[in-house]
């Protein structure tokens, strides 16, 4: 995506993406939307995410295949964040109370879509 230093939106939903490291990113400093719902994806580097998405306000990854929560994610500005859909079975990485690099840093997130997942405790 290099040349794209304005684009604000990534649509790359239902597509057959397995993995995705979140390095392209890096190239789009002005990105708030990204949606990668309806995929394939068992990970998500969210150091990645969190490094390359300053601005990110939203973050679909709905409908794939992740068995937990991206960790460490900070993003400062993400309102709404969608993990619906996958297999995700615990949230304790996002239980930590620390400001430690491994804690969860989402100040401004409104809505938190989990349903439609395996999740068995919330510690």
């Amino acid at each position: 995506f290099s040349g794209c230093d304005s684009l604000q939106r990534l649509e790359l939903f239902q597509n057959q993406i397995q993995s995705f490291d979140g390095s392209c990113l890096r190239s789009l400093p002005s990105l708030t939307h990204l949606d990668l719902g309806n995929n394939r994806l068992a990970s998500l580097s969210a150091a990645a995410l969190s490094d390359g998405c300053p601005l990110l306000q939203t973050l679909i990854l709905s409908r794939n295949e992740l068995s937990e929560a991206p960790c460490p994610l900070r993003l400062p500005l993400l309102r709404s964040l969608w993990l619906n859909g996958n297999r995700i079975g615990e949230l304790s990485r996002w239980n930590r109370s620390d400001q430690s690099d491994e804690a969860v840093f989402l100040p401004m997130l409104q809505k938190l879509f989990l349903q439609d997942n395996q999740i068995r405790a919330l510690d």
